[in-house]
């Protein structure tokens, strides 16, 4: 994992929770544009998406979604 050269940016994952507690793999999302996380997901597949925004200073921020 890569942290973002950017305080505009931030990583994010997706883990496939019936499969895995793990990411997949990390990328870069830069704010204001759409990015994808995962490809070719079957319909119904349950996942959550981690999102971190680190600035590698002060403060941290972290994010968890399920779907």
């Amino acid at each position: 994992m890569s942290w973002p050269q950017s305080d505009r940016s931030y990583i994010a994952c997706v883990i496939f929770i019936d499969r895995t507690n793990a990411c997949n793999y990390w990328s870069t999302v830069n704010a204001g544009r759409w990015t994808n996380l995962a490809t070719s997901v079957r319909d119904g597949t349950r996942f959550r998406v981690l999102a971190v925004w680190d600035t590698r200073q002060y403060y941290r921020a972290m994010g968890r979604m399920e779907f």
